[in-house]
């Protein structure tokens, strides 16, 4: 009997082991369909690079590979069409000029349709157009005048996180000291200037470079003595 159940177990061997590697055949065929496998999002476009953001340029621009066929597609702000999907070409640049300030979205897609089909499309990238400069500075003191001092001072406020410049003229308008940065209070240095009439110009800048027209204060210099009395 012993002998017997040794025999059943003996060939129930080679059965199990034939079973067993059709198993990992199995494991194997099915990992590799799990790896062969193109996700949906495989086609999805790649934009390479985006304008800096916000920013001022009236002339955005996308960059985007050159191995194939792509469309492209703008959004207003308010996102209505800018420009609908269209065959282009890296860069895609847009002419904003006339348009309002606010967040525009590009869109690159395979062009493969219109629309096309919405694995195929980019992830959005935003452009923020910037144009509003900030409000004019404001002299909140100024030198009295005329007189004699050849350090006048001024004090000016101006919008939070703007940068300052001022420039000096003349009464001919000849600049006696061109625009460059400047802080509250601004002492203006007119040793070995002459009498005259002096215009100190103050504007404001934002951080993507929009300027403000520019606050404008005179100065009369009198350091002529008039002429002596006479006896008559």
């Amino acid at each position: 009997r012993e002998a017997g159940a040794a025999r059943r177990a003996e060939r129930r061997r080679p059965l199990a082991g034939a079973f067993g590697a059709a198993l990992v055949l199995m494991g194997v065929t099915a990992l590799t369909v799990v790896v062969d496998a193109v996700p949906a999002w495989a086609d999805q476009a790649v934009i390479l690079t985006s304008p800096t953001s916000p920013a001022n340029s009236l002339h955005p621009s996308w960059t985007f590979g050159t191995s194939k066929a792509y469309g492209c597609e703008l959004l207003n702000p308010d996102g209505t069409t800018f420009s609908p999907w269209a065959a282009c070409t890296t860069p895609a640049t847009y002419d904003l000029t006339g348009h309002p300030d606010g967040t525009y979205t590009f869109y690159l897609a395979d062009a493969k349709g219109v629309p096309p089909p919405a694995t195929e499309i980019s992830n959005p990238s935003t452009y923020t157009l910037d144009t509003t400069p900030p409000p004019v500075p404001i002299f909140t003191s100024a030198p009295a005048t005329p007189g004699n001092e050849k350090s006048p001072q001024w004090t000016f406020s101006s919008q939070s996180g703007s940068t300052t410049r001022c420039q000096v003229k003349n009464s001919s308008g000849t600049v006696i000291s061109a625009y460059t940065g400047c802080s509250s209070p601004e002492t203006v240095n007119l040793t070995g200037q002459p009498d005259d009439t002096y215009t100190l110009s103050v504007t404001a800048s934002d951080a993507v470079g929009n300027t403000s027209a520019p606050a404008t204060s005179s100065y009369q210099l009198l350091t002529t003595a008039p002429a002596a009395p006479t006896f008559t």
